[in-house]
This record gives C-alpha cells, structure tokens and sequence, in this order.
C-alpha cells in the first residue's frame, strides 16, 4: 500500500522590530520523509488507500488553531491566542494530493512571545459559522469530504462529521528568527483496520474510519521540514 499523509506545515515567523509575529498556513500531501525542498521533485502518483481505493480529493475543516503560552510568558497570562480569524476549508487534489505541492495562506498576526503548546482542531461547522463562503458552504455539516475511485470505477464520496483536535507542548519562542511546526494527517490509514480494509460505502465502517481520522492527527516541531519530529 502506498502511504502518503496530508501534512499541515505552520511556519511561525518572527517579524523582527516589532512586537508581533507573522503566521503563515500551508498545507501539502506527501510521504512525511520528503523535506520542502524535494517535494517539488516527487513523482505525481495517486494517493492509494486499500482494496482498490484511490483518493482524488481530501477536504477538511480546520475550524480552530490556538496558540497557549505560560503564565510567565511575554504572550501572556497563560490565555490562549486565537491567530486564526476565521475557519478554514483545506482542499487538496491535483498536485497538491499528488505531488506535494504546497497551498499556503497567510492566517494572522499574534503577540511575539515564548510559547508553551499549539492546538489544532478538526469541526462541522454551522451554517453561521460558514458565512460567505462557498466552499465552506459546500461541506454542510460535514468536516471531512473524501472523494474516491474504487477499483477503477465512478467516482464516489465519503463525508464524515468527525470532530478531530491535536495538541503539541514545548517552547515555542516566536521572538526570534523563524519556526516550523507541522500537522501530519496520515489519510491513508483512514480505510484499515489492522490487515482489513474498510469500506467508506458501508455506515457501518464510519466509527472506525472516525477513529482513524483522529488517530492519524501527529502534531510536532519540525524547524528543518524534513518530515520528522525535531529530537534537539
């Protein structure tokens, strides 16, 4: 089975002169091993899940991404910053699914600062809570849309209201020089469980898939974007 995970990179900024720090979003699929600089290199081919299943389009919700820092920290009172003004529809087909090409938008602004841990959060969102916006209109009340092909066959959807968050701890210092945190969302493990592979057709297999979704949320430090969790 070819696993490729849909990575979510933060790159965290430091304006230098001033007392904030620019947030910029991106979001990719690749194989986690791929650094930033390879991945416009890797080979375009399909995200494959199991028995038959290719992935064509991956959409996901990111309603809420927070910043929390310490009672001692110049950020503040150990409140947590909210640097994402509005929620997000992550969309990714074609070269961004394939290749791992990278779709990048500049979020917010936050208070330069030490940091102590960064929060993701996965959500359905409301109809108020859409707003304008058409492709967050388009989700209805789901948060995760899948479209697939199975065996070669029409394409299909699976949508899923599953409500996913994940939490990373440390030191983030955003006074200084630039950083790099990166969400990987492993998409290929969303159709298995164990040896089996699960059918998105049947409603029977939607807990499982659910608990995969979350299950393959990893959040970590990744200041070189190589793929793997920073261990200095």
């Amino acid at each position: 089975m070819n696993r490729i995970s849909c990575v979510l990179v933060l790159v965290l900024a430091a304006c230098s002169g001033s007392n904030n720090a620019s947030v910029a979003l991106g979001a990719r699929a690749g194989a986690t091993a791929l650094t930033a600089a390879s991945a416009t290199n890797q080979q375009a081919q399909p995200l494959q899940a199991c028995d038959g299943i290719v992935v064509s389009r991956v959409r996901m919700v990111l309603s809420e991404v927070k910043l929390e820092g310490p009672s001692s920290s110049d950020a503040g009172t150990g409140d947590e910053v909210e640097f994402k003004s509005a929620p997000m529809l992550l969309d990714l087909s074609g070269t961004t699914l394939d290749s791992g090409a990278t779709q990048q938008v500049t979020v917010a602004d936050v208070r330069a600062g030490t940091y102590r841990e960064i929060k993701f959060k996965i959500h359905k969102l409301s109809q108020g809570e859409a707003g304008s916006d058409a492709t967050l209109q388009a989700m209805g009340a789901n948060s995760v849309i899948v479209t697939y092909t199975k065996n070669g066959g029409p394409q299909l959807t699976f949508a899923s209201d599953v409500d996913a968050q994940q939490k990373l701890e440390g030191t983030f210092d955003l006074a200084e020089g630039s950083h790099t945190l990166t969400l990987n969302v492993d998409a290929s493990t969303w159709f298995t469980k164990g040896t089996a592979c699960l059918d998105p057709a049947i409603p029977s297999n939607l807990s499982d898939i659910n608990n995969n979704i979350q299950n393959s949320l990893k959040a970590f430090r990744d200041d070189d974007r190589d793929g793997h969790e920073d261990r200095h």
